[in-house]
């Protein structure tokens, strides 16, 4: 996609929200994290260093996308969106934001959102409430807390998850899986996408997003390990991100244009 702007500014009620309401704080992490076992003061940390980052990952690639093909999302009132690891919820208040921008016809989003770390969903769900405050639209959010150990978990949440989606989102969450080892050495990527596309709606988009490192675990560049697996899953890959990674800067009450780079891959099925 051409013309993706990549340098925003945290909208100033979800700034005074996550760090002065919620107690979010700045604090960079180490690699290989496995946030899905950290604690609620370890989400704190996350919430106010990585929530922004994925707000400002997802606002500019939706919003390049929407404006892209408006066409085929003119009209639409309403949204269906389902996120695999979720967290904290980032990625879903920059979907949203974009919608709010580029959609404007658009009256109900309903959101699916799934995740194993409980302390994350809480903020997730109290973030998104305040996002209803300042938005016309209606949320209508459903969270799924359950714990993937390994794939075969994947066919117990197909009985919670039964239905299609116009949207899916997969933020940063493969490379935790890589780092647990919880495919038994396979490719997540190839994996996860599997079982995701059938749950895709014809005419809706999947947005795969990553860091960049070299994984510890795996021993293997997430990016490259990520193309594997999409190859392998055989699934149309629709747009990407060019060279290796991405570079996206958002600026907040803590941090003057913090730098996130991530792979991103957008996945479509007609």
């Amino acid at each position: 996609m051409e013309n993706i702007t990549t340098d925003v500014r945290l909208p100033l009620w979800l700034d005074t929200f996550i760090f002065d309401t919620i107690g979010a704080r700045y604090c960079c992490a180490r690699t290989d994290m496995t946030v899905i076992d950290w604690n609620r003061n370890d989400v704190l940390g996350y919430l106010g260093t990585y929530f922004p980052r994925s707000y400002a990952e997802a606002y500019c690639l939706y919003s390049a996308y929407f404006k892209r093909h408006f066409s085929a999302w003119q009209g639409r009132k309403q949204l269906s969106v389902f996120d695999f690891g979720c967290g904290t919820g980032g990625e879903i208040i920059g979907l949203l934001s974009a919608i709010a921008k580029c959609l404007t016809d658009v009256e109900v989003v309903e959101i699916n959102a799934f995740d194993g770390n409980q302390h994350a969903l809480r903020f997730f769900e109290q973030v998104c409430d305040e996002f209803a405050v300042h938005s016309s639209m209606q949320i209508r959010k459903h969270v799924i807390p359950f714990t993937i150990d390994d794939f075969y978990d994947l066919s117990v949440l197909d009985n919670v998850i039964n239905s299609t989606f116009d949207l899916i989102l997969v933020s940063k969450a493969v490379c935790e899986f890589v780092t647990k080892d919880q495919f038994e050495h396979k490719n997540a990527y190839a994996h996860l996408v599997r079982f995701l596309l059938p749950r895709l709606a014809a005419g809706g988009m999947l947005l795969l997003t990553d860091v960049t490192s070299r994984n510890q675990t795996s021993q293997e560049w997430l990016p490259r390990m990520m193309d594997a697996g999409l190859a392998a899953a055989g699934c149309r890959v629709a747009a990407r991100n060019e060279g290796f990674n991405q570079a996206f800067t958002v600026t907040h009450s803590r941090r003057v244009r913090d730098v996130s780079k991530i792979a991103w891959r957008i996945i479509t099925k007609h």
